[in-house]
Formats: structure tokens, sequence, C-alpha cells
């Protein structure tokens, strides 16, 4: 946009009101021309004509001992005809029987209990004129664990080469030289049962409880969303020296697990992609030295 030009008969404002002015132009000009504006709300809005992108997360709590996981936050963005769109106050959403409050920038949120194994999530759409659309996501298995049992014994893994392990001041920030790797520790696993058509990826990492909080000697995180295999490989090689399994000491601690599932359920709405976003399961163990 171009700057206003000054209107002819005019006297010059003073100074800190000329400033003040200016400010408060250039607020509505950013107003008017650069801010993101929210999607058009969709005053008509039949279930065939939508499409909505669903995600499912685990909200996990930690109470200085254990991870707890109770509810599941359930995020929904609207779109028609390829396009982002925010419902109408005469338009309802629920999940569980529970509400989905005024949507922010097409998006809405809200969090529901988390459904056992053989429970759903039912999602009751109505749309300006009281005709209901329903379709049911069901709750998803998390991973299950082959290779350990809860409370397993499992040897910290040791470096790849037996040179003297340096202190982690003398290394540069960042940096892991690979005769400092660790041997990565291996992990068997089995898949749930899964919807048809679905895709799932997987990702693990391994803590140290040890001081009593997560977290407290340390973390090594293993590859981010591969496709699952059944066997998975937590390495440090990609840590920086001082944050990898050198951290790790005798003691408690967990192996994590997180599964993400997509796929696209036949429904009467114009489409429906579901996102479990984090499904997780943790395995309490016991780190020992080999």
């Amino acid at each position: 946009m171009g700057r206003p030009a000054e209107l002819p008969g005019h006297a010059r404002l003073p100074e800190p009101l000329r400033i003040v002015g200016m400010v408060v132009l250039a607020a509505a000009l950013f107003l008017a021309c650069g801010q993101i504006q929210p999607p058009p709300v969709l005053e008509h809005a039949p279930a065939s004509a939508l499409t909505f992108a669903i995600e499912l997360e685990d909200v996990s709590r930690f109470d200085g001992s254990r991870i707890s996981i109770t509810q599941v936050e359930v995020t929904v963005t609207v779109f028609s005809h390829g396009h982002a769109v925010t419902l109408s106050s005469q338009q309802k959403l629920w999940c569980n029987g529970v509400p989905f409050s005024k949507p922010s920038y097409g998006e809405m949120a809200v969090p529901v209990d988390r459904q056992p194994v053989g429970g759903s999530y039912v999602f009751v759409y109505t749309d300006e004129q009281g005709h209901r659309t329903t379709f049911s996501v069901p709750a998803i298995a998390p991973v299950t664990f082959i290779s350990l049992a809860p409370g397993a014994a499992v040897a910290i893994p040791l470096p790849v080469t037996s040179v003297p392990t340096p202190a982690p001041q003398t290394i540069p920030p960042g940096s892991r030289a690979p005769n400092l790797d660790h041997t990565p520790l291996t992990i068997r696993y089995a898949l749930p049962s899964l919807p048809p058509g679905a895709v799932a990826r997987v990702s693990m990492w391994a803590e140290c409880t040890a001081s009593g909080k997560l977290g407290g000697c340390g973390g090594v995180d293993g590859p981010s969303d591969e496709l699952p295999t059944g066997t998975y490989r937590i390495s440090d090689a990609t840590t920086g020296y001082g944050y990898g399994f050198e951290t790790f000491v005798p003691g408690p601690g967990y192996i994590e697990a997180s599964l993400q599932i997509i796929w696209y359920p036949a429904t009467a709405f114009a489409s429906v992609k579901i996102t479990y976003g984090e499904s997780l399961t943790e395995l309490p163990i016991r780190w020992t030295a080999k």
C-alpha cells in the first residue's frame, strides 16, 4: 500500500501528537494489509461439503514418579472444497458428548477421556438445519514390547570402542566422534491391529530416571517416525557428547514408544483424515552396568 498524501489546507500537528498519529495509522495499515485473516465462516455446511482433518494425541502427565495418560486432545480442522473454513454458531460438533468450543482460525480442540482398546471416539456433527451426521474412530492399542518385560534389567549400552572416555567438557558442544558412539539398544515390538488402509510410524526413546525426576540422568531419542519393521534401534550416534548413553547410571528408567497412525475412514463427509499423533507406551525398566 502506498503512503497516504497530505491533505491540503490542514495545519501541521505538534510533534508528539503527529508521532502518535503516525503510530496509530501504521497499526491500522498493518491490520488492513498484513494481518492473517481467519478462514471464512461457512453459513451453509452440509456434511457432504465438509472435510475434517482430525488429530488425536495422548495428554501425558508426570507426577514426579511416573507418567499417566488419562486424556486425549482432539483437534479438528475444517475444510470445504479445498479451503479452510470456520463453522458458524449454528453448526455443532461433539466428540464423546463433549462439545468443541469456538474455533480459532478454523481449528477446534477439546480434551476427552482416553478410551480403552475396543472403545471408540464418536463424532457427531449437526449442521445449521439440524441434520446430524455421526461417525466413530476406534481406540487403537499402543505398541507392545516383545523383547523386554516391565521391570526388566537392561544393560546400559557400552561404547563401540575401548578408548578412554573423555570428560564432557573436553568435547566441543554438540559433537560426537564416531569412536564415542555407544552400541545401539535394539528393541523388538509388535503393532496393534490397524484400520484398513492405515499407515503407521514408530518412534522410541530411552530414559534414565535415577535421580527421581523424568530425564534426571539422561535420555536418548531414536530415529523419528520410522516405518514399522518390528525392530527398533535407539542410538546416540547423532546426539551431542554429554547427552547420550554416557550419562546413564544404574537404576530406574523407561523405554517409551510413540505410535503415529494415519488413515481415511469411509463416512458421509466429503473426506475425513484421522491422525493418531502420539499414542504412547511406557515400559519401566532397571538400567544395569554391564
